[in-house]
């Protein structure tokens, strides 16, 4: 049996702008959407259309020798930065993290004091990260100038952990990059 994509009849096409949100169609929206709509076409258009631009870093091993580079940047940005503990930090004594860049090694997230306390799935954003779900108005934007490079800086003899790092960045130069 053929199948006329074109036909709404089997519901395989949404109505352009269709209010009733009631099946996933409706939800991720056509391509008549405008940038103030709010389907998740219409929001992620709206994002990428001002130029931001998203970056991971491969899970950082927190025993690396510190500080570790965690994004290598060029030229001048905005960013937002966040971690996700992938596996808790683990020491035979006491051990800090923070991130920064060189110089300001706390500027991006406040150092935690006790970094075992870092538990996997967590979101690391703040000197007490505590949660798995976090409003994402919680993560503050950074300008960056003149290819800072982002670096986790520790404390202390990390034995285990690891951490991924995300980056929402937009270039302000024309050179302007993150890696």
């Amino acid at each position: 049996m053929a199948v006329n994509l074109t036909s709404n009849a089997h519901n395989i096409i949404p109505t352009a702008d269709s209010a009733d949100n009631s099946l996933m169609r409706d939800v991720i929206g056509n391509k008549t959407d405008s940038f103030a709509g709010d389907s998740l076409y219409a929001v992620t258009s709206n994002i990428f259309s001002q130029g931001y631009k998203l970056a991971i870093s491969s899970e950082v091993d927190c025993t690396a020798a510190s500080p570790i580079t965690v994004f290598t940047v060029t030229g001048d940005v905005t960013m937002k930065i966040f971690g996700v503990v992938k596996s808790s930090l683990t020491t035979a004594g006491a051990i800090t993290a923070k991130l920064g860049v060189a110089g300001l090694p706390a500027q991006f997230i406040a150092e935690v004091a006790d970094a075992t306390g870092l538990a996997i799935n967590e979101i690391w954003h703040d000197a007490t990260p505590d949660a798995t779900v976090e409003d994402f108005s919680q993560i503050e934007e950074w300008i960056i100038s003149n290819g800072q490079d982002v670096i986790l800086t520790t404390t202390g003899a990390v034995t285990g952990g690891t951490i991924t790092f995300y980056a929402i960045w937009k270039a302000l130069s024309l050179n302007g990059d993150v890696a």
